[in-house]
């Protein structure tokens, strides 16, 4: 069947890339998902993914794919609105990814890999950026570190203070995941339904189930 036949042709390429990054040392720095880049890589994953949380989907046979140029708020984290009430923006932002994906067919071209090892890639849902839809809505920041690929959506969601930029002292996931001194990241607490100061390092609902966020 020529569709099966592409798929696993595809899917060789992505593997073929992966191994690459086993040779390659990534020195450790604030950008959360340092990666090795393929320019000109045609390598791309399709179907109907699972999402974990606001910029990581799964597809069939367990391929990750890590939303490239974007970092969305760890699964526990809480922002605070323009009211300085606490709401839960890590929730928030898995479940807007999953309304952009539902009922449609995802198509994630690679563009690389992260330190884990997980691929990093542009998706769209028929033809759409999911990677631009989560930053225009303020349900991630545009990764800049890297590139400044999304930076004009950022800059939009931020004049209008919505999603995460109604604070505007948000905290930027890496600093929850890695729990750096004089960065104040506030955990959810779902029992309460408020927020609290995080006394540990917050991760990912991935990490959680086994894929280093």
């Amino acid at each position: 069947m020529p569709h099966l036949y592409t798929y696993f042709l595809n899917l060789r390429k992505v593997y073929r890339l992966l191994a690459i990054t086993a040779c390659c040392v990534i020195v450790f720095t604030p950008a959360a998902h340092a990666r090795t880049s393929w320019r000109g890589s045609d390598a791309v994953i399709s179907g109907k993914p699972f999402v974990y949380d606001g910029d990581s989907i799964m597809f069939s046979r367990g391929v990750e794919v890590r939303l490239d140029a974007i970092d969305a708020p760890e699964h526990d984290q809480a922002c605070k609105d323009n009211a300085h009430h606490f709401w839960p923006c890590g929730i928030a932002a898995r479940d807007r990814l999953r309304q952009l994906v539902t009922g449609h067919k995802v198509q994630c071209k690679i563009s690389g890999a992260d330190r884990y090892r997980r691929m990093l890639g542009i998706c769209f849902a028929d033809g759409r950026d999911l990677n631009a839809a989560m930053v225009a809505s303020g349900n991630a920041i545009a990764y800049r570190y890297f590139t400044d690929k999304y930076a004009s959506e950022e800059d939009r969601a931020k004049a209008r203070a919505i999603g995460i930029w109604q604070d505007a002292n948000f905290t930027e996931p890496f600093y929850c995941r890695h729990f750096h001194a004089g960065h104040t990241c506030y955990a959810y607490d779902f029992e309460a339904h408020t927020g609290r100061v995080a006394s540990r390092a917050l991760i990912g609902r991935s990490r959680a189930q086994g894929a280093p966020d």
